[in-house]
């Protein structure tokens, strides 16, 4: 249910943005404050009211969220479907059915058909390589920061920091695509965010450079996360929309599941440090690959 919720709610947010990158950029900076802030305000209801009020008040939360979807207008209303006049309509909706649930192979196949768009393409690398940062976190890097001793408040910190400055830098997705060719700072930023969770063993445990890393790395992703979104977004027509999410998130989790045991194999291997700078320079090869492939590929081009 999250996950289709998530994966709706981005759909959405294209449909009514029109794919403009500075309210993605809107929508990923209140998803990432809402995601850092609920366990605080939840954990002290919980301490004040004990565990019946605090699953009431998600519940209050919950009520008030489906209250505001309801009120959102469809966002179908305006989809651009010209008639002979020019003019626009709205599609014809039907109901929802339960068999709507059943994944169909033709879905899979329009969706990953969009691979052919160079925009598209280039994008779902990007995810998946960028991605694969979250994956080494999430994993092998809690191991390691208490394997050089820093407390699990401390790593509570560092994960904090990626997700505060992430949330900044979504709001800066917009301006940045103003300053600096998309293509390019997907490459770019993804680059420099690789390489800075794969120098983690080089910092010597400094909290401070630790932390720097991870403030640095968390803007970097931040600002290219709307970028991506936008793109997608911009270059397949409205009724793909809740496709090109479903192919992206589709990406996320193929290097979620990926990543961790790989970096695991590698860690046995060799050691816990060594994996970091191996699976580093592997994505960083990734990254020049892409790079070759954006410099020969067209701009852009969004519908």
């Amino acid at each position: 249910c999250t996950s289709l919720t998530w994966l709706g709610s981005q759909a959405l947010i294209a449909h009514i943005g029109h794919g403009e990158a500075v309210y993605i950029g809107r929508f990923s900076f209140a998803a990432r404050m809402g995601t850092s802030a609920a366990p605080v305000i939840t954990g002290f209801i919980w301490d004040i009211g004990g565990a019946w009020i605090a699953f009431l008040f998600a519940m209050l939360w919950a009520a008030i969220l489906v209250a505001t979807i309801m009120a959102v207008p469809d966002p179908q209303s305006g989809s651009p479907s010209a008639d002979g006049n020019g003019k626009e309509e709205a599609p014809s909706a039907r109901p929802f059915r339960l068999r709507d649930l059943v994944p169909r192979l033709s879905d899979y196949v329009s969706s990953f058909s969009m691979l052919a768009i160079p925009a598209i393409a280039v994008t779902v690398a990007v995810v998946f390589i960028r991605n694969s940062t979250s994956g080494v976190q999430n994993s092998l890097y809690v191991v390691y920061m208490d394997e050089i001793g820093l407390t699990g408040t401390m790593i509570g910190i560092l994960f904090a920091a990626v997700e505060l400055t992430s949330g900044l830098g979504s709001l800066l997705g917009g301006r940045a695509m103003r300053w600096m060719d998309p293509q390019w700072m997907l490459v770019l930023f993804t680059t420099l965010a690789i390489a800075l969770i794969a120098m983690t063993p080089l910092l010597g445990g400094i909290v401070a450079l630790l932390m720097l890393a991870q403030l640095i790395r968390g803007l970097l992703q931040g600002v290219i996360q709307p970028v991506m979104f936008s793109v997608q977004s911009k270059s397949v027509r409205r009724d793909q929309q809740g496709a090109v999410v479903g192919l992206r998130q589709t990406m996320n989790r193929v290097a979620a599941i990926a990543v961790p045991p790989l970096m695991g194999v590698i860690a046995d291997a060799t050691t816990l440090a060594d994996s970091f700078l191996i699976l580093g320079a592997l994505m960083l090869g990734a990254c020049g690959l892409l790079a070759l492939a954006v410099r020969r590929a067209p701009k852009f081009k969004t519908l």
